[in-house]
């Protein structure tokens, strides 16, 4: 396993990852993510995001070949972080010894030893889990749990930007693409097929 990352360079990682921040809240989920496994020197982190009735692991970093992104979400120790939406990040030594060895697949799958998780946050919901795993045993200090805060803080801004973005373009009734989506697909659309040098073809249907 990496050993963490010393106060001086982790204080300039963070430095980069937020000054390499763009547009796409999605590439910035990532960044967030790879930056917490990198920083706490994890096997494996995830920003495990809830929603309908899956758990889908929208940010990954270093996950191993094979790794199911998307499940039912009982059993998962990301999905108690969810439901209990603590402001603390949730701390599980020993998973071998613990229930959920038997019901979150990852455990016994990828031989996981510990799981530190912090709730994100989206407008005051629960939204999702930020969470290193690590193949041994290990106890994070009072600046890792802040790091995880900071960092889940961080993400759930990116989901309210994605929320935000996802209400100006439906209609607030029907939940359905409004003019502005169609405009700003249209436009995308016609510059893929400058681009490409291909046609562009438009179907318009007028339903009562």
């Amino acid at each position: 396993m990496p050993a963490r990352i010393a106060a001086d360079e982790r204080l300039s990682k963070i430095n980069q990852c937020f000054l390499s921040l763009d547009a796409d809240s999605f590439d910035n989920i990532n960044r967030f993510v790879a930056l917490c496994g990198e920083i706490l020197g994890a096997t494996c982190a995830l920003y495990n995001r809830l929603y309908r009735s899956s758990l889908f692991s929208l940010g990954q970093w270093n996950t191993p070949a094979g790794y199911n992104p998307e499940d039912s979400p009982n059993g998962h120790i990301c999905y108690d972080v969810i439901k209990q939406n603590s402001g603390s990040s949730l701390l599980v030594r020993e998973l071998p010894k613990t229930d959920y060895y038997q019901t979150d697949p990852n455990v016994a799958t990828y031989r996981l030893k510990t799981y530190l998780g912090q709730a994100v946050r989206c407008q005051r919901t629960a939204v999702g889990s930020l969470c290193v795993v690590f193949q041994e045993d290990f106890v994070p200090t009072e600046d890792d749990e802040k790091l995880m805060e900071v960092i889940a803080t961080a993400i759930g801004i990116e989901e309210e930007r994605l929320k935000t973005s996802e209400e100006s373009v439906r209609d607030i009734l029907t939940g359905l693409y409004n003019r502005r989506y169609f405009n700003h697909r249209l436009d995308e659309e016609i510059n893929r097929a400058e681009r490409s040098a291909e046609s562009l073809v438009i179907l318009l249907c007028d339903i009562d």
